[in-house]
Protein backbone atom coordinates (compact mmCIF):
# COMPACT_ATOMS: atom_id res chain seq x y z
CA UNK A 1 0.00 0.00 0.00
CA UNK A 2 1.33 3.64 -0.59
CA UNK A 3 1.73 5.83 1.87
CA UNK A 4 0.93 9.65 1.98
CA UNK A 5 3.93 11.74 0.71
CA UNK A 6 5.23 14.09 3.05
CA UNK A 7 5.17 17.57 3.34
CA UNK A 8 8.65 18.12 2.47
CA UNK A 9 8.16 15.96 -0.45
CA UNK A 10 4.83 17.58 -1.24
CA UNK A 11 6.66 20.82 -1.52
CA UNK A 12 9.12 19.25 -3.55
CA UNK A 13 7.28 18.20 -6.44
CA UNK A 14 4.81 21.35 -6.40
CA UNK A 15 7.97 22.97 -7.03
CA UNK A 16 9.42 20.72 -9.54
CA UNK A 17 6.28 20.75 -11.50
CA UNK A 18 6.28 25.16 -11.16
CA UNK A 19 9.74 25.26 -12.88
CA UNK A 20 9.02 22.91 -15.41
CA UNK A 21 5.34 24.61 -16.56
CA UNK A 22 7.38 28.07 -16.33
CA UNK A 23 10.23 26.31 -18.56
CA UNK A 24 7.36 25.26 -21.11
CA UNK A 25 5.91 29.00 -21.61
CA UNK A 26 9.29 30.28 -21.75
CA UNK A 27 10.30 27.80 -24.76
CA UNK A 28 6.41 28.06 -26.27
CA UNK A 29 6.82 32.27 -26.28
CA UNK A 30 10.26 32.87 -26.67
CA UNK A 31 9.23 34.44 -29.88
CA UNK A 32 7.41 37.18 -28.23
CA UNK A 33 9.58 38.10 -26.21
CA UNK A 34 11.85 40.58 -27.93
CA UNK A 35 16.04 40.34 -27.73
CA UNK A 36 18.20 43.65 -27.82
CA UNK A 37 20.18 41.96 -30.78
CA UNK A 38 16.28 41.64 -32.47
CA UNK A 39 14.83 45.31 -31.97
CA UNK A 40 18.49 46.65 -33.14
CA UNK A 41 17.08 44.47 -36.58
CA UNK A 42 13.81 46.15 -36.45
CA UNK A 43 15.20 49.36 -35.81
CA UNK A 44 17.48 48.92 -38.66
CA UNK A 45 14.89 47.49 -40.93
CA UNK A 46 12.19 50.47 -40.17
CA UNK A 47 14.79 53.18 -40.92
CA UNK A 48 15.80 51.65 -44.49
CA UNK A 49 14.54 53.87 -46.53
CA UNK A 50 12.68 51.95 -49.28
CA UNK A 51 14.29 51.78 -52.77
CA UNK A 52 13.54 54.08 -55.63
CA UNK A 53 11.12 52.32 -57.93
CA UNK A 54 10.76 54.92 -61.09
CA UNK A 55 7.60 56.44 -61.94
CA UNK A 56 7.60 54.85 -65.20
CA UNK A 57 8.05 51.09 -63.57
CA UNK A 58 5.17 51.96 -61.36
CA UNK A 59 2.75 53.34 -64.22
CA UNK A 60 3.67 49.64 -66.30
CA UNK A 61 2.98 47.58 -63.33
CA UNK A 62 -0.19 49.35 -62.51
CA UNK A 63 -1.69 48.90 -66.32
CA UNK A 64 -0.25 45.52 -66.23
CA UNK A 65 -2.30 44.38 -63.22
CA UNK A 66 -5.33 46.46 -64.64
CA UNK A 67 -4.82 44.62 -68.14
CA UNK A 68 -4.85 41.27 -66.09
CA UNK A 69 -7.97 42.16 -63.64
CA UNK A 70 -11.12 40.08 -64.36
CA UNK A 71 -13.68 43.27 -63.47
CA UNK A 72 -13.48 44.55 -66.62
CA UNK A 73 -14.35 41.09 -68.56
CA UNK A 74 -17.40 40.82 -65.66
CA UNK A 75 -18.35 44.00 -66.77
CA UNK A 76 -18.74 43.46 -70.21
CA UNK A 77 -20.59 40.25 -69.46
CA UNK A 78 -22.73 42.37 -67.47
CA UNK A 79 -22.99 44.82 -70.30
CA UNK A 80 -24.25 41.87 -72.84
CA UNK A 81 -26.24 40.20 -70.50
CA UNK A 82 -28.16 43.76 -70.28
CA UNK A 83 -28.26 44.73 -74.04
CA UNK A 84 -26.56 41.65 -76.13
CA UNK A 85 -26.86 44.34 -79.35
CA UNK A 86 -24.28 45.97 -77.93
CA UNK A 87 -21.51 47.24 -80.02
CA UNK A 88 -17.68 47.17 -80.18
CA UNK A 89 -16.79 49.39 -77.77
CA UNK A 90 -13.01 51.57 -77.60
CA UNK A 91 -12.50 52.96 -74.04
CA UNK A 92 -10.30 55.44 -72.85
CA UNK A 93 -9.42 54.23 -69.15
CA UNK A 94 -7.46 57.00 -67.04
CA UNK A 95 -6.33 55.17 -63.49
CA UNK A 96 -5.17 58.10 -60.66
CA UNK A 97 -2.18 56.80 -58.30
CA UNK A 98 -1.59 59.22 -55.29
CA UNK A 99 2.23 59.59 -53.74
CA UNK A 100 1.41 56.37 -51.46
CA UNK A 101 1.12 54.27 -54.67
CA UNK A 102 -2.72 53.53 -54.08
CA UNK A 103 -4.81 53.87 -57.31
CA UNK A 104 -7.58 56.95 -55.93
CA UNK A 105 -9.72 56.80 -59.45
CA UNK A 106 -10.80 54.98 -62.56
CA UNK A 107 -11.69 57.50 -64.91
CA UNK A 108 -13.87 55.31 -67.87
CA UNK A 109 -16.07 57.48 -69.94
CA UNK A 110 -18.66 56.03 -72.21
CA UNK A 111 -21.72 58.28 -72.27
CA UNK A 112 -23.76 55.11 -74.29
CA UNK A 113 -23.39 52.79 -71.52
CA UNK A 114 -22.35 54.58 -68.42
CA UNK A 115 -23.56 51.36 -66.69
CA UNK A 116 -20.29 49.60 -68.15
CA UNK A 117 -18.04 52.70 -67.42
CA UNK A 118 -19.21 52.79 -63.86
CA UNK A 119 -18.49 48.92 -63.17
CA UNK A 120 -15.31 48.99 -64.76
CA UNK A 121 -14.41 52.26 -62.47
CA UNK A 122 -14.96 50.02 -59.43
CA UNK A 123 -11.86 48.08 -60.51
CA UNK A 124 -10.07 50.94 -58.55
CA UNK A 125 -10.74 49.17 -55.24
CA UNK A 126 -8.49 45.89 -56.17
CA UNK A 127 -5.74 47.30 -57.86
CA UNK A 128 -2.85 46.10 -55.87
CA UNK A 129 -0.44 49.70 -54.37
CA UNK A 130 2.26 50.07 -56.90
CA UNK A 131 4.63 51.51 -53.74
CA UNK A 132 5.14 55.04 -52.65
CA UNK A 133 6.48 57.88 -55.16
CA UNK A 134 5.18 60.88 -56.78
CA UNK A 135 1.54 60.58 -58.20
CA UNK A 136 0.70 60.03 -61.52
CA UNK A 137 -2.13 59.17 -63.85
CA UNK A 138 -1.93 56.05 -66.48
CA UNK A 139 -4.09 55.97 -69.84
CA UNK A 140 -4.63 53.25 -71.78
CA UNK A 141 -7.64 52.24 -73.77
CA UNK A 142 -9.59 48.85 -73.74
CA UNK A 143 -11.43 47.33 -76.74
CA UNK A 144 -14.45 45.17 -76.09
CA UNK A 145 -15.81 43.77 -78.63
CA UNK A 146 -19.47 40.73 -78.57
CA UNK A 147 -18.27 37.49 -78.31
CA UNK A 148 -14.74 38.33 -76.37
Amino acid sequence: MLSRPSALRRRALALRCLVAAAAFFAAAHAHALPTRASLGRARARAAAPAPAVSTEARRARLLDAFSHASTVRRCWARQLDRDPTTPTRVLSVTLSVDATGRTRAVDVRDPRAPALAACIASAAAILPDVGPGAAFEAVTTVTLEPGR
